[in-house]
């Protein structure tokens, strides 16, 4: 069955990621994008993970993955990444998750997660998550690839100038129907200008607003 896309808050929240490898790494990177506070447990490293806990973005732990973690260790974690290569433990640890109803994530066995990990395409508040439901991952990359080149990266300026006039339409427009035809203008025509709104174009549209109530 096809799952159902659900955004959550993860701003601060601490997660797990088991792994130090490239999987692990990719993870680690997206979760970044939401300001996770991110914890990575691993043997061993790739450079990159020592790149980012120099710059402060992620905490890495050296300590041998085995059977010996524990409920106690899982509870501190609003989310667990099982990115081993052993999926021997990452069934174990998603079980242990599953229990405490932590969100978990196995990149060895869909069966084992309680959610899937999608793709992402970032820009700024603007993020498009891709899934096929782990069932044909080529097809999700496919699908990610195009959305990202849809989206250029002004984007993460439009969106920040059009909560400005969001907020700007409920102070000037007295009814919701006025406010509505006014951010959809406006939408319109930023997405047409690479982004760009000015002051002028917005009092144009504004008085076409009024006037048509």
């Amino acid at each position: 069955m096809t799952a159902f896309p659900l955004f959550i808050e993860l701003e601060n929240k601490p997660c797990l990621v088991l792994g130090g490898g490239n999987v692990a790494l990719r993870k680690v990177k997206t979760l970044l994008k939401y300001g996770v506070d991110v914890t990575v447990w691993a043997k061993d490293f790739l450079e990159d993970f020592k790149e980012l806990e120099a710059a402060g973005s992620v905490k890495c732990v050296e300590r041998i993955l085995e059977f010996s973690i524990c409920d106690e260790v899982l509870n501190k974690f609003t989310m667990v990444i099982c990115a081993t290569s052993d999926a021997v433990l990452n069934h174990a640890v998603c079980e242990m998750a599953k229990r405490q109803h932590i969100w978990v994530n196995s990149a060895t066995d869909k069966e084992d997660s309680n959610f899937i990990f999608p793709a992402v395409v970032v820009r700024g508040n603007v993020s498009v998550g891709v899934s096929s439901s782990s069932k044909t991952p080529s097809l999700t990359k496919h699908v990610r690839t195009k959305i990202d080149a849809l989206l250029p990266e002004w984007y993460a300026d439009f969106e920040n100038r059009l909560k400005e006039l969001r907020q700007m339409a409920r102070q000037e427009l007295q009814t919701q129907s006025m406010r509505c035809d006014f951010m959809t203008a406006v939408t319109t025509y930023g997405a047409a200008h690479q982004g760009k709104i000015s002051d002028a174009v917005v009092q144009k549209i504004l008085a076409v607003v009024r006037n048509n109530f």
